[in-house]
């Protein structure tokens, strides 16, 4: 009787084992899963990261002017886009300028946007 007890007993060990695999095969599988929808839905966001890129150096470009008064048109060029900035007086009025900057890749238009910076020059 000893000797079948003992005969047993290192099986079990094996076929418990062989469950903790299966169970841990798993839930790696799922993880897997979740981590690939996951970086799927990031690769076909709406909004790449050049347009990020591109509104962080509007901003930049924005607050340039202010502190330069520089009122010219000028494109500026960047690896993944390019930004184009144009000057008008705001419907005719001479003391507001409406600034536009247009961000562009690969001919796309990525951002457009608009600001009205006051003309202390003209006061």
């Amino acid at each position: 009787m000893k000797w079948k007890m003992q005969h047993i007993e290192p099986n079990k060990l094996p076929a418990f084992t062989l469950f903790e695999s299966v169970i841990a095969i798993t839930i790696i599988t799922v993880l897997i899963g979740i981590g690939t929808m996951i970086y799927g839905n990031l690769m076909h966001s709406e909004k790449p990261l050049s347009y990020y890129q591109a509104q962080a150096e509007i901003e930049l470009k924005l607050q340039e002017l202010k502190m330069n008064q520089l009122f010219v048109h000028q494109s500026f060029d960047y690896e993944n886009y390019e930004i184009e900035q144009n000057i008008s007086f705001y419907k005719g009025n001479k003391k507001l300028y409406l600034v536009t900057y247009t961000a562009r890749t690969g001919g796309k238009e990525l951002l457009v946007e608009n600001h009205l910076i006051p003309n202390n020059l003209n006061e």
